[in-house]
């Protein structure tokens, strides 16, 4: 019968109707246009979930292979003075990078979850929303510490590694993602001020001074900030002190 419905699934309501009129009793087409029915919806949910959670994936491969790609630029930029210990910095940095680029599109992209679901198993930081959630914090710091380690040259702009950066959307007059989630942010706050005058809790005033404290970041922040999907995630980056 499952060879049936995959089968009739493919075919138009007439075909269907057709089909089961020239091979079953009529007492049965009813029930089997039901799971007809039942099986296209639950592929198309399955086929919905897929994009989205490859969406997600994707969206934290796009900042990672950004950062990834000016790294390798500037690897290969000649200074003056070359030294070792720069060579050294860049060389492990992108190393780090480019294993966690593969991690993340042949292993956890495959799981089937998204990033936030597979990062709260492993224990990742801020729902894993930013490619840097997802380097343990000692890797930062060997590799922090090699850059720290880069003799300074007079006018040359030192690397920083692991910044919650996002790649530029080059999207015309469309908001930014800054400034979509400071609007909603905004609106919120409003929302529980006029919820203050009604009823002034303690549960009220938390969220009043998390949804400033969420707006000043969003204030001091750039379009060139990776931004988490919520105001909780920018709260979360704020309590865990990723910011």
């Amino acid at each position: 019968m499952t060879d049936l419905i995959v089968k009739l699934a493919k075919l138009t309501p007439n075909q269907i109707h057709n089909h089961l009129a020239e091979r079953y009793p009529q007492p049965m087409h009813e029930g089997i246009k039901r799971e007809v029915e039942a099986f296209k919806k639950q592929r198309k949910s399955e086929k919905l979930k897929a994009y989205y959670q490859t969406n997600l994936w994707r969206d934290l491969l796009r900042n990672l292979n950004y950062e990834l790609a000016n790294t390798r630029v500037g690897r290969k930029y000649q200074a003056k003075h070359p030294t070792p210990e720069r060579d050294a910095a860049f060389d492990a940095y992108i190393a780090v990078m480019e294993k966690l680029s593969a991690l993340i599109e042949h292993n956890y992209a495959a799981t089937g979850i998204t990033p936030t679901n597979l990062a709260k198993e492993k224990g990742v930081p801020n729902n894993g929303e930013h490619w840097t959630d997802w380097v343990p914090e000692h890797v930062k710091e060997k590799i922090t510490t090699k850059f720290d380690g880069i003799p300074h040259m007079p006018k040359t702009k030192r690397k920083l590694p692991f910044q919650r950066a996002a790649r530029p959307i080059r999207n015309g007059t469309a908001k930014t993602k800054r400034e979509v989630l400071t609007e909603t942010v905004r609106n919120e706050l409003e929302f529980v001020m006029r919820a203050l005058a009604i009823a002034d809790t303690e549960k009220v005033r938390t969220k009043q001074h998390q949804l400033r404290r969420v707006l000043d970041w969003l204030d001091n922040a750039t379009d060139s900030t990776a931004m988490p999907r919520t105001w909780h995630g920018v709260l979360r980056l704020i309590e865990n002190g990723s910011d």
